[in-house]
């Protein structure tokens, strides 16, 4: 349903959106699951907005439960369950059939997201020596933003939107390596 370039305005969706105008698209070089799935063209618009939202909402019940795992388990076994729920869950988000089996691995990927970083950092506050303690922690966020600065390097290399997906379970998969070895 395109007629021409999709920066002109020219696109017109069945429920009258046009590209540039009602949505903007980053790139006409890559394909987005969004488009894919035509969730800008169809009725299922609100969709692309629950599969953000989703997100966010695993991560508010990883919030809630990430306390009684650390207690239970420890944080370095809540951390490797993260980590690895996390991972297979991008993993399974990047060959994703639809928006709603999307929709559920990315509940599982904030959920478990959240339980990760938060179990990772206090466990690190608690072997560390108080005197290093700052740095760990500054480095700690460091490379957290490294992987967010990878992410956006896939995906200005990437061609779909399966591939940065992938890219980031391979980056949380590489993170497994200082938990099982630490």
């Amino acid at each position: 349903q395109t007629n021409g370039s999709i920066f002109n305005k020219t696109t017109i969706c069945e429920n009258n959106l046009k590209a540039g105008l009602h949505f903007l698209w980053d790139s006409s070089d890559v394909n987005f699951f969004s488009t894919e799935w035509g969730l800008y063209c169809k009725e299922m618009g609100s969709v692309k907005d629950l599969i953000v939202q989703m997100f966010y909402a695993g991560s508010a019940l990883g919030t809630l439960i990430a306390w009684v795992l650390y207690d239970t388990v420890g944080r370095r076994t809540s951390a490797l369950a993260g980590l690895m729920i996390a991972a297979s869950a991008s993993a399974i988000s990047a060959f994703a059939p639809g928006a709603y089996v999307m929709m559920i691995h990315r509940f599982l990927q904030g959920m478990a997201l959240f339980i990760y970083y938060t179990a990772v950092y206090i466990y690190l506050m608690e072997i560390v020596p108080i005197k290093f303690r700052v740095v760990v922690s500054t480095l700690y966020m460091i490379f957290w933003s490294l992987g967010y600065f990878l992410e956006i390097i896939v995906f200005i290399l990437a061609d779909n939107w399966g591939t940065v997906i992938s890219a980031m379970a391979l980056l949380l998969t590489l993170a497994l390596i200082p938990l099982l070895f630490g």
